[in-house]
């Protein structure tokens, strides 16, 4: 479908109204995950300065010299470095979630959900691991709908995420058209990560709203719901009121 320049427009419009959303959710994400693995440590009386030598303990060498590495580049951040000083060579749980890279932090989830056999954090893994990505893309202002529907190199989406949305009366065709992009899969894991941890208030009602508000531009710009961009926006409008976060 050839597409003239107001169109393009439209949709690098929606494209980075759609980025914006979801890196917040992200970050959202982030907080909201940090919570839940703390208020499991405490369940399970896990003293926070035992969990994190456990976890370093259970590591290969490399990914020690890694983590030490990403916590001394740390040492002198205007946000971070204070608490990186203060506990360095020994930190509790607590402060470790909060100076370390998010692949870092999604890492200490799976250690901490197997070794509590806990199935609702393993999950919240698995979902940070594609979250991730999104991050990474919404930060460096990457195209999200450009292309969307290509099929990527194959790779099987979350058993959690297809049961979910299997669950959610998402029919398997649609699974089957928008899951082999892997995008598609990451946008998903990220919608539906958000909708079992991020709980009721003014962070979710506030993307719940911007939600609505790009949904609402995308129905009234005027291309047609064969555009692949359009088709994605339809799918994903389908999914965030199958997961309660649209009226």
């Amino acid at each position: 479908m050839k597409l003239d320049f107001g169109h393009l427009k439209i949709l690098s419009n929606l494209d980075r109204r759609l980025c914006d959303i979801l890196l917040a959710m992200t970050l959202d994400i982030e907080h909201f995950a940090k919570v839940r693995l703390l208020s499991a440590a405490e369940d399970h009386g896990e003293d926070g300065y035992a969990i994190m030598r456990a976890y370093h303990a259970s590591l290969p060498k490399n990914d020690r010299s890694r983590i030490e590495g990403e916590l001394k580049k740390r040492r002198n951040d205007p946000y971070a470095g204070g608490v990186v000083r203060k506990y360095f060579g020994d930190m509790p749980i607590w402060a470790f979630s909060e100076v370390v890279p998010f692949g870092i932090f999604a890492d200490l989830v799976r250690f901490c959900a197997a070794g509590w056999g806990d199935k609702g954090l393993r999950d919240v893994h698995y979902q940070l691991k594609n979250s991730r990505q999104i991050r990474n893309a919404g930060a460096h202002g990457a195209c999200i709908l450009n292309d969307i529907a290509s099929p990527s190199p194959s790779k099987r989406p979350p058993a959690v995420l297809v049961n979910a949305m299997n669950a959610l009366g998402i029919p398997k065709r649609l699974r089957s058209k928008w899951l082999r992009s892997r995008r598609m899969v990451q946008i998903c894991s990220l919608l539906y990560l958000f909708s079992q941890i991020v709980p009721k208030g003014e962070v979710r009602s506030d993307r719940e709203a911007a939600l609505m508000e790009l949904l609402a531009v995308a129905n009234a710009c005027g291309l047609p719901p064969e555009n692949p961009s359009m088709a994605a926006l339809l799918f994903l409008k389908r999914l965030t009121s199958s997961l309660g976060l649209l009226d």
